[in-house]
Order: C-alpha cells, then sequence, then structure tokens
C-alpha cells in the first residue's frame, strides 16, 4: 500500500494511488462513457502515465486530483 494520509470509515478507505491500482485505473481510463469530457479513452500506457502523474502530485504536494 502506498503511504501518505489515509482516511478509514466503515465503507470506504480512502489512500493515494500506487502501483497496484494500474489495471482499475487503466479500465476506468479506457471506458469511452467515463472518459467523455477528460479527454478520451486512454491506451493503457497513458493511463500509466497519468497514474505517474497523480502519484507523483501526493509525493510533491501531499494531494492530487481525483485521489
Amino acid at each position: 500500500m502506498s503511504s501518505g494520509p489515509f482516511l478509514i470509515t466503515r465503507r470506504l478507505i480512502l489512500r493515494p494511488p500506487s502501483a497496484e491500482d494500474l489495471d482499475a485505473w487503466a479500465a476506468f481510463c479506457a471506458d469511452p462513457h467515463v472518459m467523455q469530457y477528460l479527454g478520451g479513452p486512454q491506451s493503457r500506457s497513458e493511463a500509466w502515465r497519468s497514474l505517474c502523474g497523480v502519484t507523483g502530485a501526493w509525493q510533491i504536494r501531499g494531494f492530487a486530483m481525483f485521489r
């Protein structure tokens, strides 16, 4: 699991993203309906790049878009 702030409730765990999230993130990014207003569907390699960007923002700033 990733390091950083965690918010844990009975039904939800909010945490920074990690490399283990790639499969779910890539599926999210590949869905045309989901990505309709976010620049369109992304390939797995593009999704990896965006996941790294979000993860890097967590490391540098302590927060990021979406997560």
